[in-house]
């Protein structure tokens, strides 16, 4: 599956949420399946780019992206933000996002390293700072494995029956990636579910739950092995001033006053030296084709 094959796609009416994200997971799986057979560089960077671009022309007017700008790459990290909201952008539950490509033929998440200093301390950022600021820390997992058996072996989700295509981009709660301790395909896989499941599975909330009350209810009930006390996964009626611009109608048109360096500096305080680590943000809005 090509990304240019899903362009004649775009924006047709009715388009779910649900089915892009598992649309996307299946073009991840076929990308790196692809990577690995020709021995070409595909990194994760690239890799959410390319999600949310497709993402957002699919989607144009219930999706809004902010990507920061060359000029703060330095000091800000790979992280995104990702916010679920109700139709009207008033009620969300946020995720502080990072991802991790699978690397064969050892099957491993080679930039995952959690039982070592440096890389421990990346996951403590990813926790402390999501939790800080009532986000959900996530680790988006890009996968392709020899044997579509290990996919079926850790499917977590309760609307969807095991499919490896599904299992492309994957989710996991970072305290429990840090608990696991491992880096293997297996063993992540077990810790993680479909990350389609997060905007479609009604099996973790009420049949009527709209967007942000899924991706609630599935953040709650991710595997785990020991969740510490403090995780959480609530929905908010008081979300950041920064959300509630992008959930604006006229940014999902495009139009976002000023420029990435002023959203930064007035959203952010990274005028005043205060580095939030995000390489961007994105809203996803609740559709009616999700009902």
């Amino acid at each position: 599956m090509g990304i240019l094959h899903t362009r004649s796609t775009s924006r047709r009416i009715g388009l779910s949420l649900c089915v892009s994200f598992q649309e996307m997971s299946k073009w991840t799986w076929s990308q790196l399946e692809r990577s690995f057979r020709l021995n070409a560089p595909f990194n994760e960077e690239t890799i959410t780019e390319t999600i949310l671009l497709e993402l957002k022309d699919r989607h144009p007017t219930d999706i809004a992206i902010v990507s920061f700008s060359k000029i703060q790459e330095k000091r800000l990290g790979a992280d995104w933000e990702f916010w679920f909201t109700d139709k009207n952008g008033q009620r969300g539950i946020g995720w502080r996002v990072q991802a991790k490509r699978l690397y064969r033929p050892a099957e491993e998440y080679s930039a995952l390293k959690p039982s070592e200093t440096a890389s421990s301390s990346q996951i403590q950022t990813l926790i402390s700072q999501a939790q800080s600021q009532g986000l959900v820390p996530i680790y988006c997992f890009y996968n392709s494995v020899s044997d579509p058996n290990d996919v079926a072996q850790g499917w977590a989700c309760r609307s969807f029956s095991a499919n490896k295509w599904l299992f492309g981009c994957s989710i996991a709660h970072a305290v429990d990636v840090h608990n696991l301790g491992k880096r293997d395909f297996k063993a992540v896989s077990q810790i993680s579910m479909p990350w389609h499941c997060a905007v479609c599975c009604q099996g973790f909330s009420r049949p009527e739950s709209d967007l942000p009350q899924r991706v609630a209810g599935v953040s709650r009930n991710l595997p785990n092995f020991g969740r510490d006390t403090d995780a959480t996964a609530d929905l908010s009626t008081d979300l950041p001033e920064y959300v509630k611009l992008l959930a604006q109608e006229s940014v999902f048109r495009g139009d976002i006053s000023g420029s990435e360096i002023d959203f930064e500096e007035t959203l952010y305080g990274l005028s005043e030296g205060e580095s939030k680590q995000l390489r961007g943000v994105a809203v996803f809005k609740h559709t009616e084709a999700d009902e």
